[in-house]
C-alpha cells in the first residue's frame, strides 16, 4: 500500500515534487527515487514490521513498529485496559495520509507498540471509529489471554508440587517411621498429578 496517494487532479509537476520529497526523507530500508515511491508499500518503510492479528482463518495482516511512525498520528482519549489487573492500556489511534485518507490501529501504552491496519478510511471520523473497535477488540483478546495465562501458570506450579510430593513419598515409603503413611498417599498424589495434567491440557495453547 503506498505511502504517498497521488490524485490526478492536481497535476503532474505537484505530484512529482511530492514524489521527490518523500525520496529524500530517511525512512527507507534502501535509498530510494522519487520513482520507487510511486511503488512504495508499508514494508517498505524501517520503523515497520508486517504481521498477523487473530487466528486461522480469521487472521488479519499488520503492520507494527515499537516507536512512532507516522507524522500525523493522533492517539485517542478512550482506552481499554489489556489485562485483569489494569495495567497496560491499549487506545486507538489514527494516522492522516495525504489526501484527506486516513488508517487506523491501536497503541499500548505499555511497550509503546503501535499497530496499524491496512484499510484506508475516507474520513477520520470512520478511522477514529473502527480504531476503537481495533483498540477494544485486542485488549479484550489480551485479558481472555491474561486470565489463561494466570491459569496455566498456577497449573504448573501444582503439577511441580504434585511431583515433589511424590518424590517425597517414594523416598520415605520404606522409612520405619513414616513408610506406611507414605505408601498410602502414593496412589491419591499420583491421581491428583493425572488430574493436574489434564486440566493443564486444557491450557496447550499457553507457554508460561
Amino acid at each position: 500500500m503506498p505511502t504517498t496517494y497521488p490524485s490526478l487532479s492536481i497535476g503532474a509537476a505537484r505530484r512529482l515534487e511530492m514524489f521527490r520529497r518523500e525520496a529524500k526523507l530517511t525512512k527507507w530500508v534502501k535509498p530510494m527515487t522519487w520513482r520507487d515511491v510511486r511503488f512504495a508499500t508499508l514494508a517498505s518503510h524501517t520503523g515497520l514490521a508486517q504481521g498477523f492479528n487473530g487466528e486461522g482463518t480469521a487472521k488479519e495482516p499488520v503492520w507494527y513498529s515499537g516507536s512512532p511512525t507516522f507524522t500525523r498520528e493522533t492517539i485517542g482519549d478512550t482506552g481499554w485496559y489489556a489485562d485483569p489487573d489494569g495495567g497496560a492500556v491499549i487506545r486507538g489511534i489514527v494516522v492522516a495520509l495525504p489526501h484527506g485518507r486516513f488508517l487506523a490501529g491501536y497503541h499500548n501504552d505499555e511497550s509503546d507498540e503501535r499497530v496499524y491496519y491496512g484499510e484506508i478510511h475516507d474520513t477520520r471520523e470512520d478511522a477514529a471509529r473502527m480504531a476503537e473497535e481495533h483498540a477494544r477488540v485486542y485488549a479484550e483478546h489480551e485479558c481472555e489471554y491474561h486470565v489463561r495465562w494466570q491459569e496455566a501458570t498456577r497449573l504448573d506450579d501444582s503439577i511441580e508440587d504434585a511431583k515433589d510430593d511424590i518424590s517425597r513419598a517414594v523416598a520415605l515409603r520404606n522409612h520405619p517411621k513414616h513408610g506406611a503413611r507414605e505408601r498410602m498417599r502414593i496412589p491419591a498424589l499420583l491421581d491428583r498429578l493425572r488430574r493436574l495434567r489434564t486440566e493443564r491440557a486444557d491450557y496447550s495453547d499457553i507457554e508460561c
